[in-house]
Order: structure tokens, then C-alpha cells, then sequence
């Protein structure tokens, strides 16, 4: 019976552990360079600008066509019937007149094949070429800009889930040292050398901080699905990351419009503009003739499919002599375009140099705040620990305990949230520039 009691005992430790295992075991860990690969690979967004690219890319290469000839064919097959006399000529009767006494059948067969080749059409090719090629580069600067944005997602979500995780591991430090100090208060109250209203604020703060505990797990898993959500999964299961929340060293930089003036936003508005620009070309083209030459291979015949029967070559022209002002409200409409995207484009400018501006010094001013929260609470834990031993020993009220212990377990969460804030700035500095992790 004991040894049974003994087995008993020993398989209730023994099977939560080993069920905390494989539940372990099913939980994924990542590093950094596992979720940019991922990220890079399936995220969603970064593929819609991908294939915006390729679009761009498609009508870019399809509009040189207009400067290369032009060839078509073109086949027709009639059968007909004509209605004829005793004479053999055409009646003047009704067609269905029973003084028809002959219908004749007829085929005909036609074929040509014809070349045109754009001579001058007023620049208009030239103007189209000009206007796909400028979306063309305004596409790739878009896919630049969310690779940065979607930098800026990934290693934002990578930190929080970084810090979700050491809050875990915080949480439960400040819970056990919670419930060590109720039990000492406790002794202390029982022993009549302490206050019942310490001992209720204790157990208080016990409570508080198993609350905050099983927020943090809670908030962990947020963690976790939002980093899954960047790097493009559709099923979320558990995963880790793997690393430790820090930053590179900040270089002094003060000329913030040199920074501005090659960020993925300033070479977009640019390209709209050399847009806009082309786009005038392609107005004022109606204005000029357009010229086109033409040669063509012609067969006709009715009996059988015909062989070659001519060939013919010549030059066509077209000029529009008036269409009511349209051609001129068409430029003037496109000047128009051009000037505000020029307008756009320095306001962008200007915007984005004050932006970088702010982003460095709040960069700047987050990786000087981790220093001075990581010296606070290097004090702050030898307070902790002297505090401790001087109330058990009676040399320090309850009240100055309490107080040294709160500002000790408040600066291990202040400096834990520093370094995730710190590694964010440096993502949102990172994002301003137009750059990232993403390949």
C-alpha cells in the first residue's frame, strides 16, 4: 500500500511536468533573421507592391510597341446569291417573282496581309514611353516604401514580443518577492511587532501581482499573434523569439535634407511628376499630324482561296484641324498637373526633413533614457536587498520598506519598457529613411 501510495505521489508530479514538456516542445522558436526571411517571403502587403511593380513594369515595356511596325491580316469569305432572267440577266422583278426561272450562287474570297510603321505622330509615342517608365519608378519606389513600412512592423512586433516575454519572467520575480514579504509581515504581525493594516496592504500587493502575472502571459500571446501577423501566417500557432532587446550605437547626424531628398517618398512624388510632365507631351501631340506608312500584299478571287493578286505601299496623314479647344484645355489641364505634383513634392520634402528631424531625436533621446533606467535600477535592487534585511532586523519602518520595495519593483518594468521603446525608435528611424531589414 505505501509503495502504491509512493507510485501515486510520484506520477502526480511527474505527469504535469511532462505534459509542460510537450507543450514546450510545440512552441516555435524564432530569431530575428528567421522572421525577415519569413516576413520577406509571405507578408501579405509587400506582395501587393510587388505585383504593382510587375504591372508597372508590363505597361512600361509594352508601350515601346508604337515604335516598331505594326502587321495585320485580314481574311473574308462571302457567299451570295443573285437572282437572273431566261435572258441571263439581272431581273427587275420582286425577288421572289415566279418569273424567275435562274438563281445564281457566287463566292468570294478576299485576303490581305498590310504593314504600318508610325513615322511622327507628335511625339505622343515618345510622351507615353516617357509617362510608363516615370509610373514604373514610382511603383518601385512604393514597393521601397513598404518594404520600410513593413521593417517597421515586423521589428516593432519582434521587440513587444520580446518584452512580453521578460515581463513573464519580471512578473514572476516581483510575485515571489511579493509573497515573501507577506509571509514576513505575516510572522511579524503575529508576533505582534507589526500592524494589521501592513499586513492587508501586503496581501493587496500579492493579489496585484499575480493580477499582473496573468496580464502579461495574456499580453504575450497578443505578442505573438501580432508577429505572426506580420510575417504573413494565416494560422497562428505558438511561437518564442529568441534575442535580447538593444539597439546599434546612434551616429550624430545633423544634415536631415540630404536624408530627405533620397527616401522612397521623395524619388515616388518624383516620378509622379516626371509623370505629369509626359503627360503635356502626350496633350500637345494632338496639335501635330500624325504620319503613318503603309504596305500591304492583297488576293482576291471566287473560286478557290486566292493566291497573291498585288501589293500596295503609301504614306497616310492626319492632322485635327479643330476640336473646339479641346487640345488646348487638355495642356492646360496637364501644366496644371505638373505644377501641383512639383507642389507636392516639396511639401514632401519639407514634411519629411522635419519628420526625420523628430524621429532622430526621439531615437536619440530613448537610447539615453535606457542608460540612465539601467543605472536607477541597478540602485535601485541594492536598495531592495539592504531594505529587506534591515526590517527583518527591525531598522526600518514598514512603511520606508515598502516604499524601496515599490521603487525597486517599478523600475524593473520602467527599464524593461526603455529598451522595448528604444528599439522601436530605432525601427521608426529606420522606417523615415525609407529603410529596413527587408532584402
Amino acid at each position: 500500500m505505501a509503495l502504491f501510495r509512493f507510485f501515486f505521489i510520484a506520477l502526480t508530479f511527474v505527469m504535469p511536468s511532462a505534459l509542460l514538456a510537450e507543450k514546450m516542445e510545440k512552441i516555435e522558436t524564432l530569431t530575428w533573421f528567421n522572421c525577415v526571411k519569413e516576413a520577406a517571403r509571405n507578408n501579405p502587403n509587400l506582395e501587393s507592391a510587388y505585383q504593382a511593380l510587375q504591372s508597372s513594369e508590363a505597361t512600361r515595356k509594352a508601350s515601346y510597341s508604337a515604335f516598331f511596325p505594326q502587321l495585320s491580316a485580314n481574311a473574308d469569305l462571302t457567299h451570295s446569291f443573285q437572282p437572273r432572267d431566261n435572258n441571263g440577266s439581272a431581273g427587275d422583278s420582286a425577288p421572289f417573282s415566279s418569273s424567275l426561272a435562274l438563281k445564281e450562287y457566287t463566292t468570294d474570297y478576299s485576303a490581305n496581309l498590310q504593314l504600318q510603321q508610325l513615322l511622327f505622330d507628335g511625339f505622343r509615342a515618345k510622351g507615353t514611353v516617357d509617362q510608363a517608365r516615370a509610373q514604373s519608378r514610382a511603383s518601385l519606389a512604393a514597393l521601397s516604401q513598404e518594404k520600410a513600412v513593413v521593417s517597421y512592423e515586423l521589428k516593432s512586433a519582434f521587440a513587444q514580443l520580446l518584452y512580453a516575454q521578460e515581463l513573464i519572467t519580471i512578473s514572476q520575480d516581483i510575485k515571489k518577492r511579493r509573497d515573501l514579504n507577506y509571509r514576513l509581515i505575516d510572522l511579524r504581525y503575529e508576533s505582534g511587532k507589526e500592524n494589521k493594516g501592513a499586513l492587508l496592504l501586503s496581501k493587496a500587493n500579492l493579489s496585484q501581482a499575480q493580477f499582473d502575472l496573468q496580464q502579461a502571459m495574456r499580453n504575450n500571446e497578443v505578442s505573438q499573434r501580432q508577429l505572426s501577423q506580420v510575417m504573413g501566417r494565416d494560422q497562428f500557432r505558438p511561437i518564442q523569439a529568441s534575442g535580447y532587446l538593444t539597439t546599434r550605437p546612434v551616429t550624430p547626424i545633423h544634415d536631415f535634407r540630404s536624408l530627405a531628398l533620397v527616401t522612397p517618398a521623395h524619388y515616388q512624388l518624383e516620378a509622379q511628376s516626371q509623370a505629369a510632365a509626359a503627360g503635356i507631351t502626350i496633350a500637345r501631340s494632338d496639335w501635330f499630324p500624325q504620319i503613318h506608312g503603309l504596305g500591304a500584299l492583297n488576293a482576291r478571287g471566287n473560286d478557290r482561296f486566292p493566291e497573291y493578286d498585288g501589293w500596295s505601299v503609301g504614306v497616310s496623314a492626319s492632322l485635327n484641324i479643330f476640336d473646339w479647344g479641346k487640345t488646348y484645355f487638355n495642356v492646360k489641364a496637364a501644366r496644371a498637373d505638373l505644377l501641383r505634383s512639383l507642389a507636392e513634392l516639396r511639401s514632401s520634402d519639407n514634411e519629411t526633413e522635419l519628420s526625420l528631424a523628430q524621429d532622430y531625436k526621439t531615437l536619440v533621446d530613448a537610447v539615453e533614457h535606457v542608460k540612465i533606467d539601467e543605472e536607477r535600477l541597478q540602485a535601485a535592487a541594492l536598495r531592495a536587498e539592504i531594505a529587506e534585511k534591515q526590517y527583518r532586523n527591525g531598522l526600518i519602518s514598514f512603511q520606508d520598506f515598502e516604499t524601496i520595495t515599490n521603487d525597486y519593483i517599478n523600475l524593473q518594468r520602467t527599464a524593461l519598457t526603455s529598451r522595448r521603446d528604444a528599439v522601436i525608435a530605432e525601427a521608426n528611424w529606420e522606417q523615415s529613411q525609407g529603410k529596413g531589414v527587408l532584402p
